[in-house]
């Protein structure tokens, strides 16, 4: 999952600018925007905004990992005769 967020003072990427990749990246949620009269920089300085948005996309990630079945551990010394096993789902 990609997770955008955008300053809603950044003048330099102003948030229509940040929300049409945001539409064209196929895992990413819906655009999260960061209050901040500090414009560009402030995705420096609201850091407790851009830590919730962490922690969001950690959680999410989290939640994934567990719902996503257990895939058994390699061999560390492959049977010479079989092929190497097919990497598993991305989790």
């Amino acid at each position: 999952m990609a997770l955008p967020g955008a300053v809603d003072s950044d003048r330099l990427h102003p948030l229509a600018q940040q929300a049409e990749p945001a539409t064209l990246i196929p895992t990413a949620d819906r655009l999260r925007v960061i209050e901040s009269a500090y414009g560009h920089d402030g995705f420096l300085i609201e850091t407790q905004q851009v830590a919730g948005l962490v922690h969001e996309l950690v959680a999410h990630r989290e939640y994934g990992r567990r719902r996503c079945p257990a895939q058994p551990a390699p061999s560390p010394l492959p049977a010479r005769s079989a092929p190497p096993p097919a990497p598993g789902p991305p989790c």
